[in-house]
């Protein structure tokens, strides 16, 4: 049996990928959210020490094998994994949590590996839009996005600052994935494909989970991914300010939105995002500490600091990532 593990990033078409796996009749989906088992095997990953998680597979073994399909793709999607807040809040390394779990399930399970990811200046600006709170909470400097950005001019990064921009590596990241489980057991998928050249993103991973292309391609177009609200393309606020997300973080809402059709979600979602661009548009001419962007300094600045590893990225996976200004 195989199962898929899609590790993340967020912010990288996350929602869009749940819901192409959960549609799929060839796809045993286990989960955004996770089936109780796999749950269980999450928290255990987050909270518990290497002796205790281990303790925990190997009496959840048989459990996790009968849940997996014979005849489907097994895709289990756990963001988190990839996670840079989860990962320093944690201390935890989760791609050796990953190792000690198929490890346990031994032979019968061939694990594969999916990772997203997206140039690194755009991934900064959608989580930060995201969750202010998290980037708040690991350095509260970082509180005003411009301070952020201040850190990024810095010709000489604090500990904490280092341990941060270094974890967007993804050359160590992807070098990680490669040593525990074989290259040809990782999947990297990008979110400019998906953004940019959804035939090509959808060839991708119907080659991959044996999905039709058409069907694939077609539902890709139609079901818009999330996408943070900007006033010109370049400049964003907090999620939390926006009047769509006061709508729907409520008891009310989260009680019966799985309930709503998605067309009536997104039609009204268009409709909040409009009046937010009508407000903010004159707003941030008076608040303009509220504005989340880049410069083109600052992307250089970030281009030049990941420049080497992205090329090895590249050069081992052959993906286009000059093609998208990762270097």
């Amino acid at each position: 049996m195989q199962l898929y593990i899609h590790i993340g990033l967020p912010k990288t078409g996350v929602t869009l990928l749940s819901q192409i796996f959960e549609s799929s009749k060839n796809i045993n989906f286990l989960g955004r959210p996770l089936i109780s088992i796999f749950d269980e095997i999450w928290q255990s990953m987050i909270f518990d020490n290497n002796k205790k998680f281990k303790k925990k597979t190997i009496l959840l073994k048989n459990e996790i094998i009968n849940s997996l399909s014979q005849n489907k793709k097994n895709v289990l999607l756990i963001e988190g994994i990839s996670d840079v807040f989860f990962v320093l809040n944690s201390k935890k390394n989760f791609l050796k949590r990953l190792e000690l779990l198929r490890k346990v399930l031994g032979n019968k399970v061939k694990f594969k590996i999916i990772f997203s990811i997206r140039n690194q200046s755009e991934f900064f600006i959608s989580r930060y839009v995201e969750s202010p709170q998290f980037f708040q909470d690991y350095n509260n400097d970082w509180k005003n996005f411009k301070k952020f950005r201040d850190s990024l001019r810095k010709k000489k990064y604090s500990l904490k600052e280092k341990k941060f921009f270094n974890y967007f590596n993804y050359f160590k990241i992807c070098s990680d994935l490669i040593k525990i489980f074989d290259k040809k057991n990782v999947h990297i998928f990008l979110y400019e494909d998906l953004k940019f050249d959804k035939k090509k993103f959808a060839k991708q991973i119907s080659k991959i989970f044996k999905l039709n292309f058409q069907k694939t391609y077609e539902f890709i177009n139609i079901n818009r991914f999330n996408k943070s609200t900007s006033f010109n393309d370049k400049i964003f606020v907090k999620k939390t300010s926006q009047s769509y997300f006061l709508l729907t973080n409520n008891k009310i809402y989260i009680k019966l939105h799985r309930k709503i059709p998605r067309n009536i979600k997104t039609f009204f979602k268009k409709i909040f995002n409009f009046f937010d661009k009508l407000y903010y548009s004159k707003f941030l001419q008076f608040k303009p500490e509220q504005k989340i962007y880049f410069n083109n300094t600052d992307i250089k600045l970030i281009k030049k600091f990941y420049y080497k590893n992205n090329k090895k990225v590249d050069n081992i996976f052959k993906i286009g990532l000059k093609k998208y200004n990762y270097y």
